[in-house]
């Protein structure tokens, strides 16, 4: 059971959760709930990992991954909301470009494909792409993405 220190609403929210005993921020767009560990990981409803390390070099590479900057993408961004979130991360240094975005007749972003400095990323499911987080490490100059679902 995770415990929020405080209750959701439509609005924009952020606090910290207590999940299996442990703590954890949370952040909530009005739509989608994301959990982190204090290193800015996705925790899921289990409190493990969402995306678990294989290896010795990406322990490494995990912890000297410095955030400083991250934008979120969810299914139901809108197309300008992804040409503005696109403009910031060019800002910050790297380039950014969007190669697909479509969305069905609801409006909901079904695939989405963008390229940041020279590696492409692709999402896509029949009801929606999972939230997208990016993360930026402006220090060393490296990006990363994450899904949540």
């Amino acid at each position: 059971m995770m415990v929020l220190n405080k209750p959701l609403s439509s609005t924009p929210e952020s606090g910290y959760a207590i999940l299996n005993g442990e703590t954890y921020n949370f952040e909530y767009d009005g739509l989608s709930l994301v959990v982190k560990d204090s290193d800015g990981m996705l925790i899921n409803k289990e409190g493990s990992l969402l995306n678990p390390t294989t290896s010795f070099d990406d322990e490494v590479a995990i912890v000297t991954f410095q955030l400083t900057e991250e934008f979120v993408i969810t299914k139901n961004s809108k197309s300008l909301d992804v040409q503005n979130l696109a403009s910031e991360v060019e800002q910050k240094e790297f380039n950014f470009s969007i190669l697909e975005n479509i969305s069905n007749t609801n409006n909901v972003i079904t695939s989405i494909s963008f390229k940041i400095d020279d590696k492409i990323y692709s999402f896509e499911g029949l009801e929606g792409i999972p939230v997208l987080l990016i993360q930026l490490d402006e220090i060393h100059h490296r990006a990363r993405v994450q899904t949540a679902y």
